[in-house]
């Protein structure tokens, strides 16, 4: 299966708790999880998946046969509940796959001044530690190189409303500065890593259009990125450590109300019970993940 998601205590793991402190309570100190993932993610991954393929292959026919019978997988897993929704992503899929090869060579002679992108690696993981302890990991999509000696983080995004405000968040949100210092960390023998080499798919209309940008980000910016890390982390152990010692989760982690409006959330029907006191194992649609509480690793 394709991979995806957010790593143990990665940029997702920080940001969640910053969008709203009760998600991530329920999240990774209760550790429920939604039964059905949203269909968009699910098509994420499979979306990520043919472009690892092809980037490691060069091979359209192959990655594309690759990309449909991963979906394929996840209908036959029920993974969709809307037939409607697998259908559309099917033809997202035949219809991106070609639109997102052509630009990817169109960006070659834009960026690469006519050279090949070459790709070092896909799918990379690694991790780096903060000041006070704090392991920050990650899964970047990869690393590629221009002959120009230019190394590049990849970033593979897909919307289906506007490339341009996707590009502008991924410009001022800390995604893409935890990728670099993860990128550092995951490889060393490169003296220099010049930035993020980011592609945004927009399914909208009949032709998906992708935009391409490099994103940069000074050093002032990655060390002001570490330091907010550990100030979080402290709150966060403070918060997880009140609770533990018999505090209301209400107080220690409120929830905020205008994400849930803006943005939806999977937890917004049962956020508001008091959920340590239920047995979780029962809820409806949702369930335990397996594994230590975040509230009791050293690391959190």
């Amino acid at each position: 299966m394709a991979n995806g998601g957010a790593s143990p205590r990665g940029y997702h793991y920080f940001n969640e708790f910053q969008q709203c402190p009760r998600r991530w309570y329920i999240h990774h100190i209760l550790r429920l999880v939604p039964v059905k993932e949203k269909s968009s993610l699910i098509f994420g991954k499979v979306w990520h998946y043919f472009i690892e393929q092809y980037l490691q292959t060069d091979d359209l026919t192959a990655s594309s046969v690759a990309a449909m019978k991963e979906l394929q997988v996840y209908w036959n897993q029920g993974a969709y509940s809307d037939e409607d929704d697998y259908k559309k992503h099917l033809e997202w899929l035949k219809s991106g796959i070609p639109a997102w090869v052509n630009s990817y060579h169109e960006m070659e002679t834009a960026f690469g001044m006519g050279a090949r992108l070459s790709i070092l690696s896909v799918e990379d993981t690694g991790q780096f530690s903060l000041a006070d302890g704090t392991i920050f990991t990650g899964r970047t999509d990869g690393i590629g190189t221009f002959t120009d000696g230019r190394n590049l983080v990849l970033e593979h995004k897909h919307t289906g409303y506007s490339a341009d405000k996707t590009l502008q968040s991924l410009d001022l949100e800390d995604q893409l500065s935890g990728y670099l210092l993860i990128a550092k960390a995951a490889h060393p023998e490169l003296d220099h890593i010049d930035g993020v080499l980011v592609d945004i798919t927009l399914f909208k209309g009949a032709i998906p259009k992708t935009t391409w940008s490099i994103i940069t980000r000074s050093h002032d910016e990655l060390v002001d990125f570490q330091l907010s890390l550990i100030g979080l982390s402290t709150d966060l152990r403070d918060r997880t450590a009140a609770v533990l010692e018999g505090g209301n989760p209400f107080l220690y982690f409120p929830r905020n109300g205008a994400w849930c409006g803006m943005f939806g959330c999977p937890y917004e029907l049962i956020c508001r019970s008091r959920l340590e006191q239920k047995d979780l194992f029962s809820l409806d649609g949702f369930t335990v993940e397996e594994g230590e509480s975040d509230a009791l690793s050293e690391e959190a």
